[in-house]
C-alpha cells in the first residue's frame, strides 16, 4: 500500500495566476503579459517558494523587473492573494477525497506554496483533512527538485519507493520517480476522472 502525496493547486484547488497577474498589472499599470512573466519567473517564484525570500521582498523584486517601486505593499498582498478564491476547491474534490478513504492509503499533501497562500489553503477543511502537509516554503525545497521528494519522505516516515505523488504537472510527476517515487498525473478533465480513479489510481496505490 503506498503513501499518496496529494498536490494541492489544480489537483484539490483551482488557483488563478491570470487574476494575480491582472490586479499586479492595474497596480503598475503595465501590460498584463509582462507583470506575468515577472511574478512567475522561475528563480524569483522559487526563492518565494523555499521560504528564502518574505512576501515583501518578492513584491519589490517583481516591481523592480518591470521598472517600477513598489510603494503599497498591502495591494500587492491583496493581489497575491487573490490567487485562491475562498472556496477554491475543484468540483471532484471530494470524490477525490472519498476514493482515498475507500482505498485505505495513507495520504499526505504535497505543494510548492508560501506561507500566505498555506493561510488561505489550510482554512478548508477538506485540504488539510488528507494529512500532514509536505510545502515548500517549510521543506525549503521546492518540486521537481529531488530534495523536495526526499524531504517529504522523512518528513511522513516512510520511503521514497514507497510513496505515490499525485500532481498536475508533468515535471513534477518525473522528478518524484528519479528518487524512486511512483507518479501519476492528475486528470485535468472532470470526463475521465472517475475512469482514471477505478483504473489508474486504485492499481497504483495498491502497488
Amino acid at each position: 500500500m503506498k503513501t499518496v502525496l496529494v498536490d494541492i493547486g489544480n489537483v484539490l484547488a483551482y488557483c488563478r495566476p491570470e487574476r494575480v497577474a491582472a490586479q499586479v498589472a492595474e497596480m503598475f499599470g503595465c501590460e498584463r503579459q509582462a507583470v506575468f512573466a515577472a511574478l512567475f519567473d522561475r528563480v524569483r517564484k522559487r526563492k518565494l517558494d523555499r521560504g528564502t525570500v518574505s512576501l515583501e521582498e518578492y513584491g519589490c523584486s517583481v516591481a523592480a523587473a518591470l521598472g517600477k517601486e513598489l510603494h503599497k505593499q498591502w495591494q500587492f498582498k491583496q493581489a497575491w492573494l487573490s490567487m485562491f478564491d475562498p472556496n477554491p476547491l475543484r468540483p471532484e474534490a471530494r470524490a477525490f477525497r472519498a476514493i482515498l478513504r475507500i482505498l485505505e492509503c495513507p495520504t499526505a499533501l504535497a505543494s510548492n506554496t508560501d506561507p500566505w497562500h498555506w493561510e488561505i489553503l489550510r482554512r478548508v477543511p477538506l485540504i488539510t483533512s488528507l494529512g500532514t502537509p509536505c510545502l515548500s516554503f517549510e521543506l525549503g525545497a521546492v518540486k521537481p527538485e529531488p530534495e523536495f521528494y526526499k524531504r517529504a519522505a522523512v518528513e511522513l516516515g516512510v520511503r521514497p519507493e514507497d510513496c505515490l505523488l499525485v500532481d498536475d504537472l508533468a515535471k513534477n510527476c518525473e522528478g518524484a520517480r528519479k528518487v524512486g517515487m511512483s507518479a501519476l498525473r492528475y486528470p485535468q478533465s472532470e470526463d475521465v476522472f472517475y475512469d482514471w480513479c477505478v483504473f489508474t489510481l486504485a492499481p497504483a496505490v495498491r502497488g
